[in-house]
């Protein structure tokens, strides 16, 4: 029964679905198979649920998966933009922008796309372009070899 005023809607092929997986303690990502087949879904994207978590916690988790997805997929309407707040804000929106990245790129598993590694490309830049010198140091040395590992494990299936 649909809540008053409710209606039904048909699973499209730029939809992201959240599903929580009580046997694996996980919430799932999920989205349409192919645009011709929106009815079979494939997993995007795991995030694992701690023993202990608070709400706040989990969800900031959760918000960094979605928002990296609809950048990922719509760039054009999700655009990582420059904070216009004092400089100690910006300071922490390259930290948090690097820690995001830091926690998409421990996520990375064999259901991964690249979709998910442009949006830690995005999240890396705009840390380093605030200067944030871990993530500048980062996305010189370490991510470009991480990436191509990732690259070859996601262009696989």
């Amino acid at each position: 029964m649909l809540p008053e005023g409710g209606q039904v809607m048909k699973v499209q092929p730029s939809d992201l679905i959240l599903r929580f997986d009580a046997s694996s303690n996980e919430v799932l990502l999920l989205v349409p198979k192919s645009p011709n087949e929106a009815g079979t879904l494939k997993r995007f994207f795991a995030v694992p649920v701690p023993a202990e978590v608070t709400v706040s916690e989990f969800a900031g988790e959760i918000g960094v998966a979605v928002a990296s997805f609809l950048h990922a997929r719509h760039g054009d309407r999700f655009k990582v933009v420059e904070s216009r707040s004092d400089g100690d804000d910006l300071e922490e929106s390259a930290d948090v922008a690097f820690e995001d990245a830091r926690l998409l790129i421990d996520r990375i598993g064999d259901a991964s796309t690249l979709a998910d590694l442009q949006a830690i490309d995005t999240l890396l830049k705009h840390a380093s372009e605030h200067g944030d010198e871990e993530a500048t140091r980062y996305l010189r040395d370490t991510w470009p070899r991480l990436r191509a590992v990732f690259v070859r494990r996601v262009s696989r299936r």
